[in-house]
């Protein structure tokens, strides 16, 4: 069940500067490559531990069926009744559905699918030039004003801030 999706922001500037360094390969690349994968490793282990797998025994069929639900939610994130159709994906119950997925993400199915919608606004907020009431609607969210409540809960700041803040920190000297 574990995927490196919605990571690809967080790691493409170390995977960019171990390419540079391979290019270039100047005195010492060595050891800014080693020290470029050590920082990439302790991102990835960083997402992984954002998702604690607890040892929970799944039949075949139940982790089919979480395995197609994880899919579905990456692909249809945006959409309304989500936790119906979770609910139908693994034909269970709520009380026997939200249980099960507590205990093998390690977080509610609502914090789930509200970590899934903030990483595409990050992204979008980062490769876009849209508005806050357009990334609000493209990651579900259909009241702008609560998109940035949630935002700010996620993350520490507001939409725009941190549209501003991250644009600046890619384009400092340091990071290039």
């Amino acid at each position: 069940c574990l995927t490196f999706r919605g990571i690809a922001e967080e790691i493409a500037p170390e995977l960019g500067n171990i390419v540079k360094e391979m290019e270039e390969r100047t005195f010492g690349f060595e050891l800014r490559m080693r020290n470029h994968i050590g920082l990439l490793m302790s991102q990835l282990a960083d997402h992984l531990s954002s998702y604690p797998v607890q040892a929970f025994a799944l039949s075949t069929r139940e982790q089919e069926q979480f395995n197609r639900l994880l899919q579905y939610l990456s692909d249809h994130f945006y959409e309304e009744g989500l936790l119906q159709k979770a609910l139908e994906i693994c034909n269970l119950s709520y009380s026997c559905f939200a249980a099960k997925f507590k205990t093998i993400f390690g977080k509610s199915f609502t914090e789930y699918l509200s970590h899934i919608r903030m990483t595409h606004a990050r992204q979008l907020l980062l490769n876009s030039d849209d508005s806050i009431s357009q990334i609000a609607e493209a990651c579900g969210y259909g009241d702008a004003g609560y998109f940035t409540r949630m935002f700010r809960k996620a993350t520490g700041t507001a939409p725009l801030a941190y549209r501003k803040q991250e644009k600046l920190r890619q384009a400092s000297p340091q990071n290039r």
